[in-house]
């Protein structure tokens, strides 16, 4: 496919997520004590960092019909690890893009602690510290998400998920409590489904995890799903397999 039209397609993916999540994100990134000038300079590339928080959630959403993740490459890995992140900008403006982008992301966390009830804006401020790769900040914003939003599924697997890159991509008791807790209000939810896979597998009950993705791998055949993640689901199973006969 040539520049061109790739060029185009990015236009129009960007033009639509500018109409679904500006007039939720404008309001909350700019100061009230700002004039109205400096309200209107937010600069299309600055746009486009803010919206690789939601095209995080849409990729996700898309790929494991949830999102980071996610989904795991190999068993006890993170989710966020399975599942190709969004592009990211290449060259010499990268590095000043993500210095923006943190720049946002620490405005962004000085308005919610003038509006703490804000829980959507605190599951924003979550995934944008997870796309900086700050899981250690993302934990406590997602514990402030899901208290005000505990019916979220995806928001309590993608909280399992941060936990878990920073206990050495542990699973723990907590963790399996969260990943159930997410399965009865969504039993189809891929990226509980993967977690809850590797939850089992992670207790060598293979044939549990076998069964776990095999069910997740058929249901996401028939989707939108990309081959590259159904072929991670596919090396997991086989790594269940292969396990299972060892025992």
């Amino acid at each position: 496919m040539s520049n061109l039209l790739w060029m185009a397609i990015g236009f129009f993916i960007a033009v639509g997520l500018a109409l679904v999540f500006m007039p939720k994100l404008v309001p909350m990134l700019n100061s009230s004590s700002e004039n109205t000038e400096t309200k209107t300079k937010l600069s299309p590339k600055l746009i486009g960092i803010m919206l690789l928080v939601p095209i995080i959630a849409g990729l996700i959403y898309a790929k494991l019909g949830s999102p980071d993740a996610p989904s795991v490459a190999i068993p006890s890995a993170s989710m966020a690890d399975a599942i190709p992140p969004p592009a990211t900008p290449m060259g010499d403006n990268s590095k000043h893009e993500m210095g923006d982008f943190n720049v946002m992301a620490a405005k962004l966390a000085a308005k919610l602690e003038k509006n703490p009830s804000d829980g959507e804006g605190w599951a924003l401020l979550a995934r944008s510290y997870v796309e900086l790769k700050k899981h250690q900040d993302a934990v406590p914003a997602f514990e402030k998400a899901i208290a005000i939003l505990p019916q979220d599924p995806q928001l309590l697997v993608d909280y399992v998920d941060a936990r878990a890159m920073t206990q050495n991509h542990q699973l723990d008791e907590k963790a399996a409590e969260l990943i159930s807790q997410a399965l009865k209000l969504d039993p189809n939810l891929p990226k509980a489904l993967m977690l809850e896979g590797t939850l089992a597998f992670d207790h060598a009950d293979y044939k549990k995890a076998i069964e776990i993705w095999e069910h997740l791998h058929s249901t996401l055949k028939s989707s939108d799903s990309t081959p590259e993640l159904l072929n991670e689901i596919t090396t997991n199973i086989a790594s269940a397999q292969a396990a299972l006969a060892k025992k």
